[in-house]
């Protein structure tokens, strides 16, 4: 295809003008990517992936927060040592991966269908709005679909299964919710298509072993604690510490039909799906292979999508390759009509890009943070990371909740006379950890400032302390 590394700088360029557009504002930073800063940050001042939750003390349970990994914090913490902790170097890192996520797919799509094929999963990949509403996110999604992609070369098109191993492992550990359903797929699909069935688990093993077991010895404080492992079993066995796992499954379907993401996707499976069946006679076995595979993989997603609050955020995968099968399936026999689709759901994509893109738009938790920092008091956070993360580890005491996590850190309202901190940060007047000390408070406290959903308060002169 003539131009077509031309047409593939102009998608790249495109990618970056929509990330640089609203670097840090869009999408919102929000509490868990904030939780990678915060680790990233340790690590490269104390060498440890966890929270601080007053001046040099840890939390301790960084075994079971830890949502996102080594590939996205310690080339975070790298940057963060060699100049210092900003949200924009983090971005950028993570626009770093989204081109690099691109590349990828045009380079093993183009392996299997050719640069046609290539060039248009790169463009609806780069036009589809949830790429950059959790791609720029500094989180694992991004990351583990790269090596996802590659993983997915190495078993399909080089049967290097040591490789996929590894492959597979990092990508496991990037994002393991998402991720580790990786290895299950593999199973069965090892047990489906392949000979010599024990030689290939065995070299698999090899390769993913090292990537997984680094991520624990990275994150658990005693890797030989009986207790560190029993709850790490505990917190997968229920992750979003929901009483009732068949009430979200109930829940999460009948949102499907009040959310056009999920229509959207589903009918585009539903179409995808009935293209492979019906010409899977005339397709090559490494295409047999390729689609059972990824089949297995997004059959895993849906129902572990199901099992959550409904976090759309854990069908990113099942949506990106849908995007990427879409015209290689769709042109079998009629090029024509795969490339009419294609190329009217770019088109859909952009005009959702930029009319109707979901994410929010919001500066407040940086604005805060660099609000409290210039005051140079001590701040006491109530389960702000967002906030706390961009605020110096030496100025700030904080309490942190994670779902399915105990609490980390101590409540600063609760800390007594002469030790109470000169200001409270929390978010929104009804704050659970806040109603209960409404009191001390009210009592201690005087409100000081409000930026966005932030409220500040500051500490009353003893003059005005009961």
């Amino acid at each position: 295809m003539k131009y077509t590394y031309v047409i593939l700088g102009i998608i790249m360029s495109f990618v970056v003008f929509v990330s640089l557009r609203t670097l840090t504002s869009q999408p919102r930073y929000f509490f868990d990517e904030a939780g990678i800063v915060e680790t990233a940050r340790n690590f490269a001042t104390d060498g440890k992936l966890d929270i601080m939750v007053s001046p040099n003390i840890f939390s301790g349970y960084s075994h079971l927060f830890n949502a996102t990994g080594y590939t996205v914090s310690l080339p975070l913490a790298l940057i963060f040592k060699l100049s210092h902790v900003n949200l924009v170097s983090g971005r950028l890192m993570m626009l770093a991966w989204l081109l690099i996520a691109l590349w990828s797919i045009f380079y093993v799509v183009r392996v299997f269908w050719g640069q046609p094929a290539g060039l248009y999963a790169t463009a609806l990949v780069a036009s589809f709005a949830p790429f950059y509403g959790n791609g720029m996110q500094i989180m694992g999604e991004i990351p583990g679909f790269v090596f996802l992609i590659w993983g997915l070369y190495q078993l399909i098109q080089k049967q290097n299964f040591k490789l996929t191993g590894l492959l597979f492992g990092l990508s496991a550990i990037s994002k393991p919710s998402m991720y580790i359903l990786l290895l299950p797929s593999f199973l069965i699909y090892l047990y489906f298509f392949e000979e010599n069935k024990l030689q290939k688990l065995k070299d698999f093993i090899i390769g993913c072993i090292g990537p997984i077991a680094l991520f624990f010895i990275l994150i658990v404080p005693n890797i030989f604690s009986s207790k560190n492992w029993i709850e790490i079993i505990n917190l997968y066995r229920n992750p979003f510490d929901s009483p009732s796992l068949f009430n979200n499954v109930i829940s999460n379907i009948q949102t499907y039909w009040n959310h056009s993401t999920i229509i959207y996707f589903g009918l585009l499976l539903i179409v995808i799906t009935s293209f492979i069946f019906k010409n899977y006679q005339l397709t090559e076995i490494k295409f047999r292979k390729l689609y059972f595979f990824t089949f297995i993989y997004i059959t895993f997603l849906i129902i572990y999508f199901l099992r959550s609050p409904g976090w759309f955020r854990y069908l990113l995968p099942l949506e990106l390759l849908t995007l990427i099968f879409l015209y290689p399936i769709l042109s079998i026999g009629k090029k024509r009509l795969g490339l009419y689709i294609t190329i009217f759901l770019i088109l859909l994509n952009i005009g959702q890009l930029f009319l109707f893109r979901g994410d929010v738009r919001d500066t407040s938790p940086q604005d805060t943070a660099s609000y409290i920092t210039n005051l140079k008091q001590s701040v006491g956070i109530i389960n702000a990371l967002e906030v706390s993360s961009l605020i110096p580890t030496e100025q700030r005491y904080q309490i942190v909740k994670y779902v399915g996590v105990p609490e980390l850190g101590f409540n600063p309202l609760l800390i007594k006379d002469p030790f109470r901190t000169q200001l409270i940060v929390f978010k929104s007047a009804d704050n659970a950890m806040v109603v209960p000390h409404q009191n001390i408070l009210d009592t201690y406290y005087q409100p000081l400032n409000q930026i966005g959903s932030y409220r500040i308060y500051q500490l009353k002169s003893v003059e005005k302390q009961p």
